[in-house]
């Protein structure tokens, strides 16, 4: 069982996530809520219905990334390839974290009420 299983089954109870917070820093976003955060490390994607809103990629990916406040995290979504995963947002839109060969750590996840730190890596 991949991490990221883990993970989905891990935070179902916990759900829904309020995202309350988010710093950039090139390529890596974080975003933050009461008690828990998420990192994703290497190449990321924001899409809607297989559409691209934002990646670690586009210039003014630091500034668009504000939108994901006041959204909750509704769902964990292990990708086929480890350590990909998605997180499922309130407005139907997904927070991806993408398969990367460069980046060990691609994604970690910390909730005050899990007592292990769930980490994605290759």
């Amino acid at each position: 069982m991949g991490v990221a299983v883990e993970l989905a089954a891990a935070a179902q109870p916990l759900l829904p996530l309020r995202i309350r917070a988010v710093e950039f820093q090139d390529p890596m976003v974080v975003v933050m809520g009461e008690r828990w955060s998420l990192a994703l490390l290497g190449p990321w994607a924001w899409t809607r219905a297989s559409t691209v809103e934002v990646d670690w990629r586009d210039d003014d990916a630091e500034h668009r990334v504000w939108d994901l406040c006041g959204m909750d995290v509704l769902g964990v979504v292990p990708g086929t390839a480890e350590p990909a995963v998605s997180f499922r947002l309130s407005d139907g839109s997904s927070l991806s974290a993408l398969p990367d060969d460069t980046t060990y750590e691609q994604w970690t996840f910390r909730h005050h009420d899990l007592a292990v730190v769930f980490v994605g890596s290759r």
